[in-house]
């Protein structure tokens, strides 16, 4: 639920549109909420105001909103958080500085790489290093073995990396992270002409392909594969 003056509240709702509850307070920016393996955890991003855009940190609640407890103190902004398959370890990303490369465009959060931390709060640590322009959306293979992510290239780039990197796909596309072995986090670029091909076939095609359409078909195939 959004609301500019209050900032996002969670709610919880059961699927048959029953029993809606407010699990957070107003006046916070509460978003990004994930559920543990086991449904008895909610871990979720929230802003100490409810300014939209601001710097935030992870909180881990019961399920039914009690008990809240914080994960993470900045000043890095942390968010998209997913638990692990066991529901031990939590992974999200981190943006490490506020501000814009050019003096044209307006501040935003950049830096981005993708973290871990137990559900205690212990144990935090860096899972890649490559400072990405652009990092969402992380999910984990059910075998807690790898993690896919939405990112742009690392960042910064000389003029002949940027050139370079589009030229690979890197530029707004999918990485696969081995957990295993982090640094071997590389792109992948979707066939979309195969997908164009056979649109009409797949109920979650649309006319435009892009590679947001893609990202949970690409997820599941992928994992599947390995």
């Amino acid at each position: 639920h959004a609301d500019h003056k209050e900032g996002r509240i969670i709610y919880r709702i059961l699927k048959d549109g029953t029993e809606l509850t407010q699990l957070t307070l107003s006046g916070e920016d509460n978003f990004d909420p994930a559920y543990s393996p086991d449904g008895s955890k909610i871990v979720f991003a929230r802003t100490p105001s409810s300014k939209f855009g601001g710097q935030s940190d992870l909180y881990i609640m019961n399920s039914d909103g009690s008990n809240p407890i914080r994960l993470t103190s900045g000043p890095a902004n942390d968010f998209s958080p997913i638990f692990s398959p066991d529901g031990q370890v939590i992974y999200f990303v981190r943006a490490r500085w506020f501000g814009h490369h050019s003096p044209f465009v307006s501040s935003s959060w950049k830096d981005k790489d993708i973290y871990s931390i137990d559900v205690d709060g212990s144990n935090l640590r860096a899972i890649t290093d490559g400072w990405y322009y652009g990092m969402s959306g992380p999910s984990v293979s059910p075998d807690g073995k790898q993690i896919l992510v939405q990112a742009s290239s690392p960042s910064p780039l000389t003029d002949e990396e940027a050139s370079a990197s589009i030229e690979k796909g890197e530029q707004d596309s999918l990485w696969l992270v081995p957990l295993d072995n982090p640094d071997d986090i590389h792109s992948i670029r979707p066939n979309l002409e195969k997908y164009a091909a056979n649109r009409a076939e797949k109920p979650w095609a649309t006319e435009s392909l892009t590679y947001n359409d893609l990202y949970e078909i690409l997820r599941k195939e992928k994992y599947s594969e390995g």
